[in-house]
């Protein structure tokens, strides 16, 4: 599931976002599944019992399958709940493309070593 509500109030949603992590090499020629689970090693999962409800969702995100965002959601209380549905799922499209470009930036030369001369 990308998207688990954690909350919600009459005009706000706190929420965690599941981004699926690409397959794919960083400038080390390092797997970005590598190393997003070498850097959150000690991370905990944010979805309350994720382990026990959806043991398979919890092993990706452990394996960097996944990577979990925590934000709250705002939309005017006067929507019907349809509209704040959309309002949620309108936040998860737009953050992704910004959560994975930070996930790449971050983790480029994860791995990466090499001998300048010095």
């Amino acid at each position: 599931m990308e998207i688990h509500v954690l909350e919600v109030q009459p005009d706000k949603a706190n929420v965690v976002f599941h981004i699926s992590i690409p397959d794919t090499l960083n400038a080390a020629n390092y797997s970005y599944r590598a190393a997003l689970k070498e850097h959150n090693a000690d991370k905990v999962a944010e979805v309350p019992n994720l382990d026990v409800s959806d043991a398979a969702e919890y092993a990706a995100i452990g394996n960097g399958e996944v990577y979990e965002f925590r934000t709250t959601i705002r939309y005017s209380a006067n929507l019907a709940n349809a509209q704040k549905k959309q309002a949620i799922e309108d936040g998860y499209t737009a953050e992704k493309v910004w959560i994975l470009s930070e996930i790449q930036g971050r983790l480029e030369f994860w791995q990466m070593a090499w001998d300048t001369g010095v």
